[in-house]
């Protein structure tokens, strides 16, 4: 008996510990955080992790999370980001600007 309850509790222990999605607020808070602090490798990784449990759902944190890659020199995952931020029509200037800088490196290779 001791022995079935001990491996219920492991089990119920690991699945826990395994199946953590990190809460999509506390992604938004600290790569704003990390945003602010200009840590753009860490922002870049909390915004990206936040849209795709989101299903890229908000503007405003793709457009970040563009110039977040853009900054940690990725322009293949700014370019997606500012995409979405186009067609959802958020800040279309300098999403368009920044669009065009991310197809230049690409075209400068």
């Amino acid at each position: 008996m001791k022995k079935l309850i001990l491996s219920l509790a492991l089990c119920c222990a690991a699945t826990n510990f395994f199946a953590q999605n990190a809460d999509p607020a506390q992604l938004v808070n600290e790569g704003k955080a990390a945003l602010e602090s200009k840590n753009y490798q860490v922002a870049f990784t909390k915004f990206s992790t936040y849209l795709t449990q989101t299903n890229n759902q908000d503007s405003v944190i793709a457009f970040n999370c563009g110039v977040c890659a853009d900054k940690i020199k990725k322009p293949a995952e700014a370019l997606k980001y500012f995409d979405i931020a186009v067609q959802k029509k958020y800040n279309l200037a300098n999403a368009y600007i920044r669009q065009g800088r991310c197809i230049e490196r690409f075209e400068e290779k």
